[in-house]
């Protein structure tokens, strides 16, 4: 089973977002909002949660951290946000290196929040990555996600073995590589497990190095199969 197609949404404004939904429903299985993006009153992008939440039962994912891997939002407003993905279907990437704060308040609030845990190396993979891993599933997570810069083709491999190990375990898991050396794990990882492919409709739209256009993985599957 090939993994869910996801449109990493990276706009300034609410419309922008409802714009690429709109044109894009046909072709994408999830939508991922960048909420760090927005530059928008808070309550604007409160609303467009509660309604994309609604509207998208299960296929939205929004995600607090900037493309360098910084969560830059206030903690009063992500906790309002936490609070308002109460019990929904959306899924709220939370950062695996900052997590203590967030999962405090949803534990201590008793929050039924579905939460993909993201750990993210822009300078390289990590040689302790099982590790890693053993620290996330822990936490419970609905997925595990883990995304390293990839230094070369080794790099890559060991992904891949990643990923092959998390599957092992039962874990739903997005393992990814990112640079030009990650590239080939965005196309074995979506055919040998992820959950999840992140796949911008043009290359400039990417969130991260080494993403591949939907058209792209589509064209590159089609032949596979």
């Amino acid at each position: 089973m090939i993994a869910k197609f996801c449109l990493p949404i990276l706009v300034k404004t609410k419309k922008e977002v409802l714009k690429k939904i709109t044109e894009n429903k046909n072709q994408y299985d999830m939508f991922e909002v960048w909420i760090s993006s927005l530059k928008e009153p808070f309550p604007v992008i409160l609303d467009l949660i509660q309604n994309l939440s609604k509207e998208l039962q299960g296929k939205l994912i929004i995600v607090f951290r900037d493309r360098n891997g910084k969560v830059i939002m206030e903690k009063d407003k992500k906790e309002n946000i936490l609070s308002l993905c109460n019990n929904s279907k959306v899924l709220v990437d939370i950062d695996f290196e900052n997590q203590k704060e967030d999962l405090q308040f949803i534990n201590i609030n008793k929050l039924k929040i579905k939460i993909l845990l993201s750990y993210h190396n822009f300078e390289e993979t990590p040689h302790n990555l099982i590790e890693i891993i053993d620290r996330m599933e822990k936490i419970k997570p609905e997925i595990i996600k883990l995304a390293t810069k990839c230094n070369s083709n080794t790099d890559s491999i060991k992904l891949l073995g990643l990923l092959l190990f998390c599957k092992k375990r039962g874990l739903k898991c997005i393992v990814l590589g990112m640079g030009k050396f990650g590239v080939i794990t965005r196309i074995f990882g979506s055919l040998w497990g992820n959950e999840i492919v992140f796949a911008p409709v043009e290359k400039r739209q990417a969130s991260a190095s080494g993403q591949l256009t939907v058209g792209q993985l589509k064209d590159i599957f089609a032949i596979l199969k």
